[in-house]
């Protein structure tokens, strides 16, 4: 990888590159047009190199450097790092809300405030937690039903009409959902799709469908990455291409230490030298354990794609079986109907 420095040492821009040298000159080329670049070597004066054992550790080392710089010429720069989570407040009647802080029975990491809110309008249209954003007192709540109750579509807890007993029990089916222990939440979704495509609804069967394709994608996504963060220890290798491995340790969603065995080398070995000699993460608070999602996502498609095998892995790596995962196949086809939602009639059904 490289950094591009100002005379001030200051980072304006980190990039990786298999080919250092080759890519470093293409940015002295007369065939570079971008202003963002022309602006950007007018004010450097220095490239420092970083060689890293594969695209994986430059992957990362990329991430935290951007973070830790905030280099002007990198996009990621504008807000690196932030992720957005769907939470139950802490109160006696707890909603639910988007912060940029995961805290318990935190479903996400979402990339925009505006994914966050999709998921939150679907989960509230498979559990009965209040829509409102008014503090409820634990004692003798006395607010005046919304149109929501004579909808029947909230219980008032607002008017003291549902006591906190009779609530709970929609706090723990949201808890479930997120935990992959229950997914129940979803199949009331899936459930309103059949009956509205049955009665000839197929307009409000699709907007169903599109709300149940939302949440069990944010659900899939979280647990996913949750899983990945809560084990102890991991080790992959990939095929690099050569007839050797890269290999990396992971830890706590975190790369911990990352190297090669080279065609013709014991690559287990080099395994347990990586393993000793790997960093030590203490797992922090949330679902990921205070890794960065950006992180946790790429080693989470390192880990799946292009052959990796796993090594090892302290708890094994496993995922709910009644989280997000099962419903994948089911989103993935909803998401292509919702892609040929323009081109069939109102009349017609909505293709899941």
């Amino acid at each position: 990888m490289y950094l591009f420095r100002g005379g001030d040492g200051q980072v304006l821009y980190v990039g990786t590159s298999g080919d250092l040298h080759r890519r470093v000159r293409s940015y002295f080329t007369a065939g570079e047009k971008r202003r963002r670049v022309r602006d950007m070597l007018a004010r450097a004066e220095k490239v420092d190199t970083v060689v890293c054992a594969h695209a994986l550790e430059a992957s990362v080392r990329e991430l935290a450097l951007i973070a830790a710089h905030r280099p002007p010429y990198n996009r990621r720069s504008r807000n690196p790092g932030r992720a957005y989570w769907v939470v139950p407040t802490a109160e006696t009647f707890p909603r639910l809300s988007v912060v940029a802080t995961p805290r318990a029975d935190a479903l996400g990491p979402f990339p925009s405030q505006r994914a966050a809110t999709d998921v939150l309008d679907a989960a509230l249209d498979a559990l009965p937690l209040r829509r409102c954003t008014i503090r409820i007192p634990a004692r003798n709540p006395s607010a005046t039903p919304c149109a929501l109750h004579e909808l029947g579509r909230c219980a008032a807890p607002c008017a003291g009409l549902q006591p906190a007993e009779d609530y709970a029990p929609a706090v723990h089916a949201w808890g479930d959902l997120v935990a992959g222990r229950d997914d129940g939440p979803l199949r009331v979704l899936a459930a309103e799709v059949d009956d509205r495509s049955a009665g000839g609804r197929y307009e409000a069967a699709a907007r169903a469908r599109d709300r149940l394709a939302t949440l069990a994608a944010g659900v899939d996504r979280g647990g996913t990455l949750a899983a990945l963060a809560g084990i102890d220890e991991l080790v992959g290798a990939r095929p690099d291409g050569r007839g050797g491995w890269e290999l990396a340790v992971l830890r706590h969603g975190r790369l911990a230490a990352a190297g090669n065995a080279s065609r013709g080398v014991r690559p287990m070995p080099v395994v347990e030298a990586l393993r000793t000699g790997a960093q030590t993460i203490l797992p922090g608070d949330g679902p990921l354990r205070g890794a960065p999602s950006e992180e946790v996502r790429i080693l989470h498609r390192w880990l799946s794609t292009g052959g990796t095998r796993l090594v090892y892995s302290d708890p094994p790596w496993s995922e709910p079986a009644r989280g997000g995962g099962a419903w994948r196949d089911w989103a993935d086809r909803a998401r292509e109907a919702s892609h040929r939602t323009g081109d069939r009639s109102p009349d017609e059904p909505a293709g899941v």
